[in-house]
């Protein structure tokens, strides 16, 4: 009867766990863009029915800072108020990470100036721009139109194809991920973002040696400055060479990897700022990079709100050193086993039978120190 009582307890508690808080409900009604119309309706009457134990939270985060001062108390208000994984969360730690990075991607944009070498885009041909009217009358971009206008307001776009990973733990906000290998268009040099962008999406549109148009992929890499994209699964074993002298294929292999989010923009400072975090993370988690390279990663597009911007620094982690297995050799069979006193010697592998005669002594003994012995 007890041992059912703790199952029924147990259950409880899971399913208590599983009801999602006040806090993540108001936050789906509100910011979630992929809730659909009658989903949010339910699900806020559903907060309405929570409002004491909202005036209770607010109550209590309102009385953290009363006791503890705004410096000491806002962290627990803002814990209470807005949880780890709620979108409202992330907006704020975004809106924080932009008071330090827009002044410096401010600073960054003074500071470059246009290059001779810089590839400005085409402007459409009368045969694209037809085939863009076509599919407007007829709908068919429809659909496309509203997915990248609310990829624009998501923090991780729909409907991108990524590089397949595992994830084998997390700690903090980091995850240590297996990745499979994968293919990737890049370029040959370090060029300006907005250059180097334009000449992948390029290839992987269709400037390439079959006229090949690919998807689009997710995320964009940044290694040492150099741009790349990832090549679609269905084209990475036989992809169309480049047209354009400045792209090249490469492969990334299979690996395992540490990797760190970030919101907001990835100026050189941002990323300087995450690679510190990022070495005190792999210090106290005790583990090693395989190097001193990283990679950026980049999952939005431009259009995409820059709070709510993807970010990751990704570290290769050291192979840990297999243990070594000793083999026994042909024909080893171990140490031999310690050698029985002279004295116990019987002159057979068995104890001597009481009254049985003693076995004679051995040939090799001509001194008679048998005989003394005895």
């Amino acid at each position: 009867m007890a041992r059912l009582l703790r199952i029924l307890i147990a259950l409880s508690a899971t399913a208590a766990a599983l009801v999602p808080s006040w806090q993540q409900q108001l936050d789906r009604v509100f910011l979630d863009i992929d809730m659909k119309p009658r989903t949010r309706s339910r699900t806020l009457f559903k907060v309405i029915e929570r409002r004491e134990e909202i005036l209770t939270d607010v109550r209590s985060a309102v009385d953290s800072i009363r006791e503890k001062g705004f410096k000491d108390g806002h962290g627990e208000a803002i814990d209470l108020l807005f949880p780890k994984g709620t979108i409202i969360r992330g907006d704020l730690e975004g809106l924080q990470s932009l008071r330090k990075q827009l002044p410096e991607a401010i600073e960054d944009l003074r500071k470059t100036r246009p290059t001779n070498t810089a590839t400005t885009p085409s402007p459409p041909t009368p045969e694209d721009l037809r085939k863009v009217a076509e599919k407007l009358r007829d709908g068919s971009l429809q659909s496309d139109i509203e997915e990248e206008l609310k990829n624009a307001l998501r923090s991780t776009p729909k409907g991108l194809e990524t590089p397949k990973y595992s994830i084998d733990k997390t700690f903090g906000d980091c995850e240590v991920r297996t990745y499979e290998a994968y293919a990737v268009a890049e370029l040959t040099e370090q060029r300006p973002d907005g250059d180097a962008f334009n000449i992948l999406a390029a290839y992987l549109f269709g400037k390439n040696s079959e006229d090949k148009a690919m998807a689009m992929t997710m995320p964009v890499e940044m290694v040492d400055g150099v741009m790349s994209f990832v090549l679609p699964k269905a084209d990475a074993d036989a992809p169309p060479a480049p047209t354009d002298d400045k792209v090249t294929i490469g492969e990334r292999p299979a690996r395992t990897v540490v990797a760190l989010p970030f919101p907001g923009v990835a100026t050189p400072e941002e990323i300087e700022r995450q690679r510190s975090k990022l070495a005190d993370v792999l210090k106290a988690e005790g583990l090693e990079a395989a190097d001193d390279s990283y990679t950026v990663l980049q999952y939005n597009s431009p259009f995409t709100i820059p709070w709510r911007r993807r970010n990751e620094l990704v570290v290769a982690l050291a192979e840990k050193p297999k243990p070594l297995v000793r083999r026994k050799a042909r024909g080893d069979r171990g140490p031999a086993p310690p050698a029985m006193p002279r004295a116990a010697w019987s002159g057979s592998p068995f104890p001597a039978k009481r009254g049985a005669p003693a076995a004679a002594p051995p040939a090799s003994d001509p001194s008679g120190s048998y005989l003394e012995s005895l």
